[in-house]
């Protein structure tokens, strides 16, 4: 109502950079037996500013860390025995991002061993099916069942300190070809190798009883119709004298 103001002027700036490359540096050797290695990393974007930066483990899902929760480095998850890429982003206020990635191995520690596997049980029995072994004193051990693909128990055992472990599936099992396989882990959540037992067999207790009265029968059948096949030949000769 009083007529047009002073004209006024305004610069528009669109960030369109990326930020400053920026190097991942481990804080111990990229080959370990640590589950959890850190890794150290940091840089800066002089226009719209950094906003946060990301992480990928290999094929997994990116994990966001807002700029004011980061310090600097950060530490991994438990890791899998075997080799990894970690890939990092850094993105600023505009959305543009830079990234740089590190490859690292974690080693496995040693495998604990069977020392004793039901080989063969029966269905109908009350006593379980017993694994006993070894490992790393004072680990536990990572024990499942498996008929096929499918699992059918699992259980987490302590290790003693002389090294020796030992369980039993109090379960009933149907008959089937199992297999338990161990993994040894240790108070860090490092892991080992997978260890898998030999071929477990569950039968009915009078299946083998059955089978073998089967074949038996057959055979009577099959030595009966010889032996009368035989006579009635004999006998065909001495009327044909």
């Amino acid at each position: 109502n009083i007529g047009w103001g002073a004209t006024s002027h305004y610069r528009l700036a669109v960030d369109t950079k990326a930020p400053v490359p920026f190097d991942v540096v481990s804080s111990e050797s990229e080959t370990s037996d640590n589950p959890t290695p850190t890794f150290s990393f940091k840089t800066s974007d002089a226009l719209s500013g950094l906003r946060e930066y990301r992480l990928r483990i290999d094929n997994e899902n990116w994990t966001m860390i807002p700029l004011k929760d980061f310090k600097g480095s950060y530490r991994l998850p438990n890791q899998n025995p075997g080799k990894h890429r970690l890939i990092i982003q850094a993105v600023d206020q505009a959305g543009n991002s830079i990234e740089n990635s590190v490859d690292y191995e974690i080693l496995p520690i040693a495998s604990p061993t069977f020392t004793f596997v039901t080989d063969t049980l029966f269905s109908e029995e009350s006593k379980g099916l017993t694994v006993k072994g070894t490992a790393l004193p004072s680990t536990e051990i990572l024990l499942s069942l498996k008929r096929g693909n499918a699992m059918v128990a699992s259980s987490v055992i302590p290790v003693d300190a002389q090294g020796n472990w030992e369980f039993t599936f109090g379960d009933p099992l149907r008959n089937g070809s199992y297999a338990a396989s161990i993994q040894s882990k240790d108070a860090r959540g490092a892991l080992s190798l997978i260890v898998n037992s030999s071929e477990i067999q569950v039968a009915g207790k009078y299946t083998n009883i059955i089978i073998l009265s089967f074949i038996v029968l057959i055979g009577a059948l099959i030595g009966g119709w010889w032996f009368y096949k035989t006579r009635r030949e004999r006998a065909s000769l001495r009327l044909d004298i």
